[in-house]
């Protein structure tokens, strides 16, 4: 298994399919990539992003607790207060189907 560590990527299109070109920061490891692909067999690629640490996670919590502190309330009020602006989180409510209103085209 080849590792590699990429931080951009475009796609094209060309006569014959579509391509993907990573930038590297390794040319090393790129060039690894290549010879790989090189016997034309198809082969699976994974994505995975970069976890964030426990280090991380607890100097989070150190600026919630900053925060808290200053505005005078519970660390996870902080917390629960901020977190609806991260990407990709959402709040579901349900609605019986008599309480939507309906708008008449005109």
């Amino acid at each position: 298994m080849i590792t590699i560590t990429v931080d951009k990527a475009t796609w094209m299109r060309l006569e014959d399919g579509f391509y993907v070109s990573f930038r590297v920061q390794d040319p090393g490891a790129g060039q690894e990539i290549c010879k790989a692909l090189a016997d034309g067999k198809p082969k699976e690629l994974t994505v995975r992003a970069k976890k964030r640490t426990l280090d991380a996670n607890a100097y989070a919590w150190v600026l919630i607790g900053k925060l808290a502190s200053k505005l005078r309330i519970k660390p996870i009020e902080v917390y629960r207060q901020y977190i609806r602006d991260v990407a990709g989180n959402c709040e579901f409510v349900l609605l019986k189907a008599e309480a939507i209103p309906v708008f008449d085209e005109a």
